[in-house]
């Protein structure tokens, strides 16, 4: 096949979801948010939002819907993890 498709998994997806965030966490205070990505939805800001966006985005090669851009603050790690799934749909 030329162009392939990867299937995604969800424990796949959970893994390189996880993998995004760390990288966003390094760049932030390690005291701040620690080392614990629910931690990170906890304290999610306007610029961590967007970079969790064009990060998790590119790495999927999705598009969030508005609708799931404006429900990211306040969610959790299962609720990120359902937004890419339904996305890459």
């Amino acid at each position: 096949m030329l162009f392939a498709t990867k299937t995604w998994t969800k424990e796949t997806i959970r893994n390189e979801a996880e993998k995004i965030i760390r990288s966003i966490m390094k760049s932030y205070e390690k005291e701040e948010i620690g080392d614990d990505t629910e931690a990170f939805f906890e304290q999610l800001d306007s610029l961590r939002i967007i970079e969790l966006v064009v990060l998790t985005e590119k790495k999927f090669r999705i598009q969030f819907s508005q609708e799931q851009l404006e429900s990211l603050s306040g969610q959790n790690m299962e609720a990120f993890i359902s937004a890419i799934e339904s996305s890459l749909l």
